[in-house]
């Protein structure tokens, strides 16, 4: 559902095409999804189950809360990250009808970006004959976002198996910094059943943690 202030526009059969996390030394982790529906229908007041709404009471997670480990080693010196998932979602129009016949959602593909200070000449990233970059190396990748206002909320995602590549050098400031991206594999240990790149971990005020695989 969507409301611009006058009017309510539902939207059903809604697949999520991609979720866009950000984060980084000077802001607040970032969330964009982006969705494919069939065509809305409008009203002036609130459709079910959204009459009666409350505002959440999660707070926004800054960089010093973001912990990033690769290899099971965790890297203090990475300044911004990005973390893009995407279904490859495409609605399918057939004759007969305005709305498409199914909105259909692809495999997941999961790619994301580091920006690093280049911290030593044994940068992991790109010297060295076991430069992740530079060689079939996967390494395992943890992201865990943590409230400062409350610790028992967090956010982690989990790649069992990254590739990094791509790997580029920047001399435009004072200090030089190394750019990596990288893609998740799919594997069975992030899966639930099957195969997945990813899993992810939300803990809140529930006593259970909510795991999941893609």
């Amino acid at each position: 559902m969507d409301f611009d202030g006058a009017n309510y526009f539902t939207m059903t059969g809604a697949q999520a095409d991609s979720l866009g996390i950000t984060f980084g030394a000077e802001a607040a982790a970032e969330a964009t999804v982006k969705f494919f529906a069939n065509p809305y229908t409008s009203a002036t007041s609130a459709p079910s189950p959204f009459t009666s709404l409350s505002l959440s009471t999660e707070h926004m997670i800054p960089a010093w809360d973001t912990t990033i480990s690769v290899g099971g080693t965790t890297y203090t010196y990475i300044s911004t990250g990005e973390l893009t998932l995407a279904r490859k979602t495409a609605p399918i129009f057939t004759m007969g009808t305005q709305a498409p016949h199914v909105n259909f959602a692809g495999p997941l593909e999961v790619t994301g970006k580091f920006t690093a200070v280049v911290d030593s000449n044994a940068d992991t990233w790109s010297t060295g004959s076991s430069a992740y970059a530079l060689t079939r190396s996967p390494q395992a990748v943890v992201i865990t976002m943590t409230d400062p206002n409350d610790t028992g909320h967090s956010f982690s995602v989990t790649m069992t198996s990254v590739q990094f590549q791509d790997v580029k050098r920047t001399r435009g400031k004072e200090y030089t910094e190394v750019e990596v991206s990288f893609t998740a594999n799919a594997n069975v240990t992030d899966a639930s059943t099957g195969y997945s790149p990813i899993a992810t971990t939300t803990i809140n005020g529930v006593s259970t943690a909510y795991q999941t695989g893609y």
